[in-house]
């Protein structure tokens, strides 16, 4: 069984259920916030170019080589500090 379908069996009081949804909307649907530190997503760019090399992904040696020559020309994208583009940066200390 996994994590996902364990939660999914879980039952919220109705109580909670106005929360929940804030919850999942601010999670999921919202990018907001200030953006991360260049340093910070310089960093996460990196980590993913180092796993999507080992060979492990299905992306084409054209995609991953123009990733890694926009990271090289310092282009980064914009990452809120919060919402689910934030889900693609590990959390840090004084991240948040």
């Amino acid at each position: 069984m996994n994590r996902f379908h364990t939660l999914f069996e879980k039952l919220s009081p109705i109580s909670s259920a106005r929360q929940l949804q804030e919850n999942l909307i601010s999670a999921v649907a919202t990018n907001v916030g200030s953006y991360l530190d260049d340093h910070i997503v310089r960093a996460t760019i990196f980590t993913r170019l180092n796993s999507l090399a080992r060979s492990t992904s299905a992306i084409s040696w054209t995609n991953f080589d123009k990733l890694v020559q926009m990271y090289n020309a310092g282009i980064l994208p914009c990452i809120p500090s919060k919402g689910s583009l934030r889900c693609l940066v590990p959390k840090c200390d004084g991240m948040d």
